[in-house]
């Protein structure tokens, strides 16, 4: 197996080697996939971290408020995006 940390720095290297071995293998497609699942991975967490917050913002305000259902109802977004990305 290759280590994907190996591919993202020296793609060339590993291109030369598996065609010295007359091996057929998208690298260019694996490494577009990495760059993909990475970018989801961190707006995953990012969402993770909003939701966070605006969960500590809504523990703040007095229950019943029409700030507190405005946050609640923006918690639901979030929570949706998070699970969403998360999938």
């Amino acid at each position: 197996m290759i280590d994907i940390k190996l591919l993202r720095e020296n793609p060339e290297r590993l291109k030369k080697a598996i065609s010295l071995k007359k091996f057929d293998c998208d690298l260019d497609a694996i490494l577009d996939f990495d760059a993909k699942r990475r970018a989801i991975v961190s707006a995953a967490e990012e969402a993770r971290a909003a939701q966070n917050a605006a969960n500590l913002e809504m523990s703040k305000l007095p229950k019943g408020s029409d700030e507190f259902k405005a946050k609640i109802a923006e918690l639901k977004e979030v929570s949706a995006k998070v699970k969403a990305l998360e999938k």
